[in-house]
């Protein structure tokens, strides 16, 4: 409310100013203050105020938003030229000049007052005052009308004005979008440092790696590649804004295989259906519903299961991923969005805005996360 209040009164006294200006440069005639009221009410200042004010609001919060915001530059170009043209064709200062000319003259010093129509002058008196109609006028073939340059002054003014404002308004919400990313992927670094390379994890799967050394297990130095790669990934790479889409996916196979070291009774199905070469995406962001799932999806009771389906189609990202819930398990959907899907879902909202759609539900005591990105 009191940031639209400001806004309210900067336009304001911005008009006021503009108007002033005008007024002071129109004042300058042998009327004084007596026409104020005449040359406020007139149509050609009149004309002159809507012109301006409407060609102000119309790109401010139509054109810049619409066409030059989103990159339509040809449609804004074309519509800047057709305001343009209307304003060329109205030439609002011009009757504004028009204005102050006849005002001079209907006040010059020493002109006589206005006669009767019967009344004759002087001999030799009203040729010389009062020339005849049209020996003013322009002889046959010269233009009538000047290139009205104060109009075209002004316009490409106030065009500037009015697009440098949504513009720098927009500049600084992306430049606190970006500080607030960078904040939020700090915040998604040291959960997932927590969450998931944290002593009991890092207890676990060295032990079952351990087991398998015991065993002469061919798996055992492959295990320990993937837990080095994925720590060097959790600690390195995630510094950057957005990294590849294989490196995320393979720091996501790592992290399967590695759980899968330590449970029996659970099918995990893992499938990646599209071109992911080319494609870059938020890191983490796809993790935490992964080790959300393992978390709270599988159980040393009973058989379970998650399945987990990327697709890549047409410049768009669809990641599903499942699990059954169990019973003495997180059920409810608040407690399973946690700080790490809340974190997930202020980072979608900063790095995709209008962008993503994300679906979080349970349908047959299955655990279901949708979620659908718009890729550049």
């Amino acid at each position: 409310m009191r940031v639209k209040l400001v806004q309210v009164i900067s336009h304001i006294t911005g008009w006021v100013f503009f108007f002033s200006l005008i007024f002071i440069f129109l004042s300058n005639t042998p009327s004084g203050q007596a026409g104020f009221t005449q040359r406020l009410f007139s149509a050609p200042f009149l004309i002159f105020s809507l012109t301006y004010i409407i060609l102000f609001y119309l790109n401010n919060y139509l054109l810049v938003p619409r066409l030059y915001l989103p990159k339509k530059y040809l449609l804004y170009s074309g519509s800047l030229i057709a305001l343009f043209f209307i304003v060329y064709t109205i030439s609002p200062f011009d009757g504004l000049m028009r204005q102050r000319q006849g005002m001079q003259q209907n006040f010059m010093p020493g002109m006589p007052l206005p006669m009767d129509p019967g009344h004759k002058p002087p001999p030799g008196e009203g040729n010389e005052k009062f020339p005849p109609p049209g020996g003013n006028r322009p002889p046959m073939g010269q233009p009538r009308k000047n290139t009205d340059i104060n109009s075209i002054i002004l316009f490409i003014t106030v065009i500037a004005i009015s697009t440098a404002i949504p513009v720098i308004k927009q500049w600084r919400v992306t430049e606190k979008r970006a500080l607030l990313a960078e904040a939020q992927k700090a915040t998604a670094e040291l959960y997932m440092l927590k969450s998931q390379v944290n002593p009991h994890f890092l207890f676990n799967t060295l032990n079952n790696i351990y087991s398998l050394a015991v065993t002469h297990s061919p798996h055992t130095a492959s295990s320990i590649m993937k837990l080095s790669k994925m720590m060097r990934y959790l600690t390195d790479e995630v510094g950057e804004d957005f990294v590849s889409l294989d490196d995320e996916l393979e720091c996501i196979h790592d992290f399967i295989d590695l759980q899968k070291l330590r449970i029996s009774n659970t099918d995990v199905d893992f499938t990646v259906n599209g071109d992911t070469a080319t494609r870059q995406i938020a890191p983490l962001l796809l993790m935490t519903f992964v080790e959300n799932a393992f978390k709270y999806g599988i159980s040393s009771h009973s058989h379970s299961f998650i399945r987990i389906v990327l697709t890549i189609t047409a410049g768009k990202l669809e990641f599903y991923c499942s699990n059954k819930i169990h019973a003495g398990k997180t059920k409810t959907l608040p407690d399973r969005e946690g700080t790490g899907i809340a974190n997930v879902k202020q980072r979608l909202q900063l790095l995709y805005p209008g962008k993503h759609q994300l679906m979080i539900n349970t349908a047959d005591n299955n655990f279901i996360v949708q979620l659908i990105i718009q890729l550049s």
